[in-house]
């Protein structure tokens, strides 16, 4: 990621004398002109005390310094939290976080009491999981920020303890894994940040108390108000399948008998048997509520729809026909298969779409360039778990010499990825939105592949290539890579 500039909003003579108290070589040369001037001018020893004038100079810049770095360090702080969570995938409002400053081995001028240079790490805590974003760097005096590029996940459930030792504090996880860190040196909010850490891990499964009931008439259900209502807006998608044409697969009786089965709804078969599809839906949606609500389930905390969704794909090949779910999650034979919808919607932006175009060491399925910029989209297309395992180190490489880098896949690719982590054994437990982490960890975006529709669900965070590198892409595009949409 680009550095950040923390703005400090000082008048322009409070920012020269910070300049100044970091950068003393100019009022040095001051000091001896001034010093020299003195002494040709008075004809005596005493003129080289003019030579003392810039020191109050100094003094002041020393003042504001330490004055302003306060507000500046926080102003770093909460510019990272910000930035972070591009990478982590967790938004601030529904997080508790914690930014921790940590001096680097390095000597401030006479004068000025806090270190130049920090190190940042910044954790975000959920109810499931906690994230740590390490190896930010920070310059007070040319007051930038250098976020890093990777981050770590690690689940409440797979944390044994937390302690804190001398100058970190200690994760011991499950299964003998090596403990993690968390470098806290001797910031304040190290001691929050711990008081934090061992509340979740203590009382991780802990449902909310409900509110005292209170008679409401025709108050709709739990189940009701977060599965049955349809949104205005269809671009929510549940295990990557949109909101509307979930609600359109729900209705079919062929897919609420598989969900019966699949769900193990309470009842004999001859039971279901004389419900009609309003009843099964119902029994359907309790039953999704009980999973939902259930500390020890495998579908815990997952929201209804999202449950309904997977359980849906989950189906194949044991309740409905794999071919059946592969249609409805727009599966694909081949990954080429996406190469022409994708090539479509970059053309649509005003892109000139080329198919297997050298970036480095490694070939991108889809780049995409375009004049007025000149810009790169770079577009890698997966369609098997296989391919994706080295995806991301791919991605991170296309980084290097593209404005944008996108993953593109169809939905059943992305509902199986989700499964295949769900079903290992170290997690066991449904996470709707791994996938999406792991990519903005990366500050990549991702294109849903529907037939010939294609669908930006997470923008990209914009990259910085060389000029040389672009250039030189540009010019050695091949004419018969361009690949022909008429």
């Amino acid at each position: 990621m680009e550095p950040i500039r923390i703005a400090t909003g000082m008048p322009v003579s409070d920012r020269l004398l910070w300049f100044l108290a970091w950068n003393r070589r100019p009022l040095y040369v001051l000091m001896g002109l001034l010093a020299v001037i003195g002494a040709v001018f008075t004809h005596s020893p005493f003129g080289l005390l003019f030579g003392v004038l810039p020191l109050a100079v100094l003094l002041k810049a020393n003042q504001t310094v330490n004055a302003a770095s306060p507000q500046v360090i926080e102003g770093a702080k909460n510019a990272l939290l910000k930035a972070g969570t591009q990478r982590v995938g967790v938004e601030l409002e529904n997080s508790d976080h914690v930014a921790l400053l940590i001096p680097e081995k390095s000597r401030s001028p006479f004068g000025i009491r806090p270190a130049p240079r920090y190190a940042v790490s910044c954790v975000y805590i959920t109810d499931a999981f906690f994230a740590v974003f390490p190896g930010s760097s920070f310059s007070l005096p040319a007051r930038t920020l250098t976020p890093a590029t990777a981050a770590e996940e690690i689940y409440f459930r797979h944390v044994s303890a937390i302690n804190q030792r001398d100058g970190y504090i200690e994760i011991t996880l499950n299964r003998g894994n090596k403990p993690k860190r968390i470098d806290v040196s001797n910031d304040p909010s190290a001691l929050r940040l711990l008081d934090m850490l061992r509340t979740r891990l203590r009382a991780p499964g802990s449902p909310p108390q409900p509110p005292i009931a209170t008679p409401v008439i025709d108050q709709p259900s739990f189940v009701e108000q977060a599965l049955l209502s349809i949104p205005s807006n269809d671009d929510e998608r549940y295990c990557y399948i949109r909101s509307g044409k979930l609600m359109e697969y729900y209705a079919d009786p062929t897919v609420i008998n598989a969900l019966m089965e699949r769900l193990q709804v309470p009842g004999t078969t001859a039971t279901h048997n004389l419900m009609n599809d309003q009843e099964k839906k119902a029994a359907i949606e309790a039953q999704i509520e009980h999973f939902s609500q259930t500390p020890a389930s495998f579908w815990y905390r997952v929201p209804p729809r999202e449950i309904l969704a997977a359980s849906i794909w989950r189906c194949g090949g044991d309740f409905l026909s794999q071919r059946v779910i592969e249609d409805r999650f727009y599966d694909v034979a081949r990954e080429e298969d996406l190469r022409r919808p994708v090539a479509r919607w970059l053309q649509n932006r005003g892109d000139e779409p080329y198919m297997e175009i050298q970036l480095g060491r490694r070939r991108i399925d889809v780049l995409g360039y375009n004049r007025r910029g000149p810009l790169l989209t770079a577009v890698e297309l997966k369609n098997s778990d296989e391919e994706f395992r080295r995806g991301p180190d791919q991605m991170s490489s296309f980084a290097e010499y593209a404005h944008a880098v996108y993953l593109a896949c169809t939905p059943a690719f992305a509902a199986d990825y989700l499964e295949r982590n769900a079903e290992h054994r170290a997690v066991n437990h449904w996470d709707p939105t791994l996938l999406d982490r792991k990519l903005k960890q990366g500050g990549f975006g991702l294109l849903i592949v529907e037939r010939d529709a294609v669908f930006e669900v997470i923008k990209p965070v914009g990259q910085n290539p060389s000029p040389e590198r672009v250039s030189k892409i540009i010019n050695g595009l091949p004419a018969f890579h361009k690949i022909d949409l008429d």
